[in-house]
């Protein structure tokens, strides 16, 4: 019977005519179809070649990740810490902060144990720590294993290399690595392309040595030629800084590092405050400071910046400021930064152990201002262990609810799962 079938079905195919009826249809349906894969394939390949678009597109991703058992990747891996790893997270520190070691250079047991007892959200290096390409890349990967297997969360590694005469990588010869000139000049030049080609070209060798996390760009607005700022900023005009920021932005994200801009909300024109040593002053309004210093600040958010650095600056005419630095200062972080521009991102203080933080609060008080003014990570706290413990105790006394340090962990966590390797 099933014999009989073919011969007829061959019957009916052995003329040249009625072969070519038969294979008409079907090589236009080929046709279409192929084109219909080739589109959709370039589509397909256009998002995994391009990192940008999977950056840009990714931010909800990361947080509706799912595991398993179908809960959120992100809310999986915070509610699996313990109280004190969570709190453990919220601080960047040095790596001389965990162990007994005048230079860390390299990760071997005591720094196994320091970060399996304390897992920080983060470690920042300078060019001290780094003695080779080698010894880097294994240092920062050991780092990153030591903390994924303590808590499950990788670890950023932090360095600041905007670039110029402020690089910690570019000033080792040995390296090897490109070298970029001051941003005052890019920015001079008014050709965004280059700040993103400075960026892109920064971003690919800190990856490939193992940081995921660049403390740059300065978005400060700077006029004078004698701040510590000038050869690090693109300039004073809002809007050329405002395109090269954004631009910067795109750079590293392509190359795969977290960037984190800077001096949130802009120290280009600040001066110095009367009443403590060391800590400047803003004297610009809320509308001034949207209409001038605070556009750059929103370029980048609009272009997806993952990390605000908040400056240790104070806002004397900001309505509800407490007079204190920005980075303990509710009114700049939760007001000004997250309720005016709309920021969700990860928000970062600049270092506490400037001499603007040690001498507006005890070192063990901190995380604590930190944290209940609004940031995410705090950075380099003067002593790390008396301010882990203060806010530890401010959590378990409920001064501060774990509700609010989980606030800022699934931003952490959201951030690590977009753009470090796991």
């Amino acid at each position: 019977m099933e014999e009989s079938e073919h011969r007829r079905r061959r019957r009916r195919v052995e003329t040249p005519s009625s072969q070519a009826q038969r294979l008409g249809p079907l090589i236009v349906a080929v046709v279409i179809l192929l084109g219909i894969v080739l589109v959709g394939g370039r589509m397909a390949w256009t998002r995994f070649v391009d990192p940008v678009v999977v950056e840009k597109t990714s931010d909800s991703d990361a947080g509706a990740k799912r595991n398993e058992d179908g809960k959120p990747e992100v809310e999986r891996l915070v509610s699996a810490l313990t109280l004190e790893q969570k709190v453990a997270q919220l601080f960047v520190v040095r790596p001389e902060s965990l162990v007994d070691v005048k230079t860390v250079v390299k990760a071997g047991a005591a720094m196994r144990e320091a970060l399996t007892n304390y897992p920080v959200g983060g470690l920042y290096y300078t060019s001290a720590n780094l003695m080779s390409v080698t010894q880097t890349k294994e240092m920062l990967r050991n780092s990153q294993n030591y903390t994924k297997d303590a808590c499950g969360l990788p670890l950023f590694t932090c360095v600041m290399e905007e670039g110029g005469s402020m690089v910690q990588v570019g000033a080792k010869e040995d390296f090897g690595v490109a070298k970029v000139e001051d941003m005052s000049k890019i920015g001079a030049s008014d050709d965004a392309e280059q700040a993103r080609a400075a960026a892109s070209a920064i971003g690919g060798y800190l990856v490939d040595l193992g940081f995921n996390v660049n403390l740059a760009p300065v978005a400060d607005l700077v006029s004078s030629s004698t701040s510590d700022l000038a050869k690090r900023s693109f300039g004073e005009n809002k809007d050329t800084v405002a395109s090269m920021v954004s631009a910067q932005v795109e750079g590293y994200t392509r190359a795969g590092v977290l960037c984190a801009v800077k001096h949130f909300p802009g120290m280009g024109n600040a001066e110095k405050d009367s009443r403590v040593k060391d800590l400047l002053s803003i004297q610009a309004t809320k509308d001034e400071m949207m209409q001038g210093q605070l556009v750059p600040f929103e370029a980048a958010i609009h272009e997806g910046v993952p990390i605000v650095m908040v400056g240790n600056v104070c806002c004397q005419n900001l309505e509800g400021s407490i007079g204190h630095p920005a980075s303990i200062d509710s009114a700049v972080m939760e007001g000004l930064l997250r309720g005016e521009l709309g920021y969700d991102g990860v928000i970062m203080t600049d270092t506490f152990e400037s001499d603007a933080i040690t001498k507006s609060c005890k070192d063990g008080e901190q995380g604590v201002l930190a944290i209940k003014a609004g940031a995410d990570l705090v950075f380099l706290p003067h002593d790390f262990a008396k301010a882990y413990r203060g806010l530890l105790d401010a959590v378990k006394k409920g001064e501060i609810s774990e509700e609010r340090i989980d606030e800022s962990l699934y931003r952490i966590a959201k951030a690590k799962l977009r753009y470090v390797v796991q």
